[in-house]
């Protein structure tokens, strides 16, 4: 809390040395440093920043932002709440861009709500970008008190926080894009005039509610190009007795192409005569869009040799940090050039020449013991992968999770030029093979394996998005 120990010359003295040295008096009005961290808490008057020097922000009870006034948030930053009700009351402006290295992270303890905008005039702004809202009660608050303020959700983390963000009439468009929802994907919306809400290329696992009870005039909530993944019961919903109710919800992936199934999580006028009308939802994606943010996967190898491909384009491609969660139990890592016909191999703390890891590739890892890998990344880009093979033997990882994983399937553009095809089981260290026309062991191929295919000439293979 602020305290007025100064007072006459010696507050103006201490105010002048501020302002010339350049520092940010606002931010003292809103904090009181502790030993461990600064604590934060009241109303802050003027344009404020939290540092990254000063964090973490221990917030101790509610911070409120006037109309007119923003506080910035530097990257890296951590908020926490100590138990209070609202972490945030915002009427003014929050910006909060992390990085992709640096993200912010708002944490709400378990029982508090993030942002409440009771009461705020339609410019009432929270703008999240690289951001991590984890373990609280509600990200934007639900209210009888009307607030009809805004926000921009980008390329943020929301984990375990299970009440509904009830958005009540905002005055500009609404972006909710980029995001991964983990047990925390639940709004409710009313709209007028020309406002959109856009819930676009998200990623939804363990829990998700969309509905919408209000689009008045031109309004429209635009749900599409998100992964619904691994989720129970009503996901997008019209609610009944709601008659201006609406939503698009076209181009998103169920993880299905059962149409029963997907019906089963929508509830529209096809289950209530009472509700205004219905979910359009088709087409369906066949895939992830490859826009939209993907999970970590998690992929095990084993003690000795391993034959891998990696199912992901690695957010970072150097070979260290994709495998920064084995690297203790490395020994070496080997591919083979198809083209020159030449190895490139990797071994940590020694001169190496394989210095990164790509989509498409195959690589065989040395392991010292058992561990699991855990990659970062996306999905193919829109414009597809090409991998290219040459006559002879060549190194490949399936860059994609098949539709169908039988090997003529995944093989039936190139197979005319397919001699053989070879792979190797880490755990149970044998060989598997197909040759074509041929009783073979190996039918079915899979993303995250590495496999040596011998052609008899040059061809192209390209993974188109569909």
């Amino acid at each position: 809390m602020l305290k007025k120990t100064l007072i006459g010359v010696l507050f103006v003295a201490l105010l002048s040395t501020l302002l010339i040295t350049g520092v940010n008096f606002n931010v003292t009005k809103a904090v009181d440093y502790g030993s461990s961290g600064t604590q934060v808490g009241g109303i802050i008057w003027e344009n404020t920043t939290w540092t990254l020097e000063n964090s973490p922000y221990i917030i101790t009870e509610t911070v409120q932002i006037p109309e007119g006034v923003m506080l910035t948030i530097e990257p890296g930053v951590t908020v926490t709440s100590t138990g209070v009700r609202d972490m945030f009351l915002l009427h003014g402006k929050i910006q909060a861009h992390g990085t992709v290295e640096n993200k912010i992270i708002f944490n709400g303890g378990g029982n508090s709500i993030f942002f409440n905008v009771k009461q705020s005039k339609g410019n009432a702004f929270l703008d999240l970008d690289y951001c991590v809202i984890k373990d609280g009660v509600v990200f934007w608050h639900p209210t009888g008190y009307g607030g009809y303020g805004y926000f921009s959700l980008r390329h943020s983390e929301i984990i375990h926080v299970g009440g509904i963000s009830y958005v009540y009439y905002p005055e500009n468009n609404i972006y909710i894009e980029y995001n991964k929802f983990i047990n925390s994907g639940y709004f409710s919306v009313g709209i007028s005039n020309n406002v959109k809400v856009y819930i676009r290329y998200n990623i939804f696992l363990g829990g998700a509610h969309i509905d919408n009870w209000a689009s008045y005039k031109e309004a429209k909530m635009i749900v599409k190009y998100n992964s619904f993944i691994n989720l129970k019961g009503v996901v997008l919903e019209l609610p009944s007795c709601y008659d201006s109710a609406a939503m698009s919800a076209t181009e998103n992936y169920w993880g299905t192409q059962d149409t029963d199934i997907i019906d089963s999580m929508i509830y529209d006028k096809k289950d209530d005569i009472t509700c205004a009308g219905f979910i359009e939802y088709l087409p369906i994606l066949a895939k992830p869009h490859p826009d939209t943010p993907t999970l970590p996967i998690n992929q095990k190898i084993n003690m000795g040799w391993n034959l891998i491909g990696l199912p992901l384009i690695p957010e970072d491609p150097s070979i260290e940090a994709v495998l920064s969660d084995i690297l203790p139990f490395v020994e070496s890592v080997w591919t083979f050039d198809g083209e020159t016909k030449t190895w490139s191999s990797y071994s940590p703390g020694a001169p190496s020449d394989l210095t990164e890891m790509v989509l498409g590739r195959g690589y065989w890892i040395k392991m010292t013991e058992d561990a699991t890998l855990t990659i970062h990344g996306r999905s193919t880009d829109e414009e597809g992968i090409e991998v290219e093979f040459f006559p002879g033997w060549n190194l490949i990882g399936l860059p994609t999770i098949p539709d169908d994983p039988s090997i003529e399937v995944v093989l039936s553009d190139i197979l005319p030029f397919v001699e053989s095809v070879w792979t190797y089981d880490g755990g149970t260290k044998e060989w598997s093979s197909y040759s074509p026309g041929a009783p073979s062991d190996l039918t079915e191929m899979c993303c995250g394996k590495g496999y040596w295919l011998k052609m008899n000439e040059d061809v192209t293979w390209t993974f188109e998005y569909s």
